[in-house]
C-alpha cells in the first residue's frame, strides 16, 4: 500500500492532503464497524480492522501531524 502511494504521490505527499486521506480512512473504518450494529458479521469487524491499521501505516509512513483533539 505504502509502496503504491509513494509512486503515486511520489515521496513527498503535501501535508494537508495526507490528513485528509488519514481522516477518510478512519471514518471508513467507523462506517464500517457501525454497520455491525445493523447486521453483524466477521467481515466488517476484519475491514474496520485493516482500515484502522492501514491509516495508521499512512500516517507512519508519511510522518504526518494528525491530532485528535485540541490540547488546552
Amino acid at each position: 500500500m505504502s509502496l503504491i502511494l509513494k509512486v503515486f504521490f511520489g515521496g513527498n505527499m503535501d501535508e494537508t492532503l495526507g490528513v485528509f486521506i488519514f481522516y477518510l480512512l478512519i471514518l471508513f473504518a467507523l462506517s464500517s464497524f457501525s454497520l455491525l450494529f445493523y447486521r453483524f458479521d466477521l467481515i466488517f469487524i476484519v475491514v474496520g480492522l485493516i482500515l484502522v491499521i492501514i491509516a495508521f501505516l499512512f500516517k507512519s509512513e508519511f510522518k504526518l501531524r494528525v491530532c485528535f483533539w485540541k490540547k488546552t
